[in-house]
């Protein structure tokens, strides 16, 4: 039963492993493969010994858990992040393990023989991956490199047409800024001489969707991006692509690690430097790898582990 359940979580890890290797901020596919499979193959190791101990314990069942039952468990272990990081419920975790991992599982086990020559053979592969990746040198998420910046675009060469100036001032409450009016000279000065309002209402209560609205239009149902590590598609209209088509020199400048250039923002500026949040991206990206959908991200979710990274 053993080998069962590690040909199974290793076989649907090793492509759960590759299928998330399109997520933003490149060079961390060592990271995710030994995130994804670190945790299937654990997890599959405590369930083989459970099935053992269950089989020691009760010799006329021992017969019952073999290689088929085995490799049911494993793709229902394996499944169950893969799974989850497609259903918008929390928490995700719960609502796959009691649900879909187990009868994906179940449905395996029932049509799987339950002697199985080849077992052996497919669950080497997952230990062998993920053995090399963990010799390998880690990745260098601390890099403070600065990006090259391309070139600004020419001339608008058209009549003169205004400056926009847009600035976002992440999680600053609107009721704050009236209390401390007279510590904010410059704001409150800019509110006298221009257009304000009292009230107004975010479409998310994260940062990435949020602007992802504020820099389309859109809502957050419709661009599509439900939460902070989430990457705007490709389609989503930005303004910065509106005004660059339109003949406008185009730059940004963020201190936010959350709106950097690999999650979308940087489309339709001539120049946008994210360089000073660099370091500050690779490690969200490092989080997001441990924390997006893995039995290792749900098992140390409270931070204990990756709370600093």
């Amino acid at each position: 039963m053993l080998w069962g359940i590690l040909a199974g979580a290793g076989l649907f890890g090793l492509l759960d492993s590759a299928l998330r290797l399109g997520l933003p901020d490149g060079g961390l596919w060592r990271e995710t493969t030994i995130v994804v499979l670190a945790g299937d193959l654990g997890l599959a190791l405590v369930f083989g010994a459970l099935g053992w101990l269950i089989g020691g314990a009760a010799p006329a069942l021992r017969g019952r858990f073999g290689a088929g039952l085995g490799l049911g468990v494993g793709l229902g272990i394996a499944t169950t992040p893969f799974v989850g990081s497609f259903l918008p419920v929390e928490p995700i975790g719960l609502v796959c393990l009691l649900l879909i991992g187990p009868a994906l599982g179940a449905g395996i086990a029932l049509l799987a023989p339950p002697r199985l020559a080849w077992v052996r053979a497919l669950a080497l592969p997952a230990p062998v991956v993920l053995a090399i990746a963990l010799a390998m040198p880690p990745t260098d998420i601390y890099s403070d490199e600065a990006p090259a910046l391309p070139p600004a675009s020419g001339p608008i060469g058209m009549a003169p047409a205004p400056d926009v100036l847009l600035v976002s001032v992440d999680t600053l409450r609107a009721d704050r800024v009236l209390e401390l009016a007279d510590q904010l000279p410059n704001l409150t000065a800019l509110r006298a001489r221009g257009t304000w309002a009292e009230y107004g209402l975010s479409s998310t209560n994260q940062t990435v969707p949020a602007h992802v609205t504020l820099l389309s239009g859109l809502g957050a149902l419709e661009h599509g991006v439900r939460h902070n590590y989430d990457v705007m598609g490709a389609g989503v209209p930005m303004i910065a692509e509106e005004l660059q088509a339109a003949g406008w020199n185009t730059a940004g400048v963020i201190s936010n690690g959350l709106l950097r250039g690999v999650m979308g923002f940087g489309r339709g500026f001539d120049a946008f430097d994210d360089s000073e949040v660099a370091s500050t991206g690779r490690k969200l990206a490092f989080r997001r790898v441990v924390n997006k959908d893995t039995w290792v991200g749900w098992v140390f979710s409270s931070g204990f582990v990756f709370g600093e990274l």
